[in-house]
């Protein structure tokens, strides 16, 4: 990996990681490029996903006002599913486990969704 044999050495020579940063987990490196949405309610960041990914998921919500207090990951799934930040943290085949330093009121707000689709093997999307 260009990670390990390029950036990871300079890292160290720089003493990067003494500057408050953490090390990057195996799952990390390798994880797929995530795409974060942010913008003010209604205007279309969930709409946008569920198009781009071809397919209706049931754990979306749409509405006129505020609806989203959560950031909300698709990624690609077996099965469709839904899973809650504290679990998804602790699950080391993700690349969320950086995400505990925040704690439990930030993983209370953070999930993903999991779901058979085919532009999803090769990204995640974040929604907010």
């Amino acid at each position: 990996l260009i990670y390990e044999k390029s950036i990871s050495p300079l890292e160290n020579e720089l003493h990067f990681y003494e500057f408050g940063n953490d090390r990057l987990t195996p799952s990390e490196i390798k994880s797929k490029p995530q795409i974060l949405l942010l913008g003010q309610y209604s205007t279309g960041k969930t709409t946008f996903i569920k198009h781009f990914i071809g397919q209706d998921i049931p754990s979306f919500k749409i509405a006129m006002e505020p609806s989203t207090k959560n950031f909300h990951v698709i990624m690609s799934g077996k099965d469709e599913r839904t899973v809650q930040g504290s679990v998804l943290s602790q699950i080391t085949e993700f690349p969320f486990s950086g995400l505990e330093k925040f704690g439990s009121a930030f993983l209370d707000q953070f999930e993903a969704t999991l779901c058979r689709a085919e532009i999803l093997e090769g990204l995640t999307f974040i929604d907010t």
